[in-house]
């Protein structure tokens, strides 16, 4: 993916039928910037949806990433929902 590619695909995010993207392409061509731009920018994409970023520059085992995404979930719920999530947990 070219810098030009990315450009079009972040900027149409809310038009395309997808939920998840995963975007791949050489370092430095601005992944992060267009993205975390777009983020920021589009008021609409900020209060429709739960987004989540998660780099995965160094990261060397699944686990990290598991746990960073499900850091991200419980981020996004209300307090009280992750309140009674652990209240409910037996350990």
């Amino acid at each position: 993916m070219n810098a030009d590619e990315l450009k079009i695909i972040v900027d149409k995010i809310n038009e395309l039928p997808y939920r998840k993207i995963l975007i791949d392409g050489q370092w430095g061509i601005g992944k992060t910037k267009y993205v975390k731009d777009s983020i920021d920018s589009n008021e609409h994409l900020n209060q429709t949806s739960s987004i989540s970023y998660s780099s995965l520059f160094g990261v060397k085992e699944l686990n990290f990433l598991i746990e960073e995404m499900y850091t991200h979930i419980l981020e996004s719920l209300p307090q009280k929902s992750v309140e009674n999530i652990f209240q409910n947990l037996e350990i």
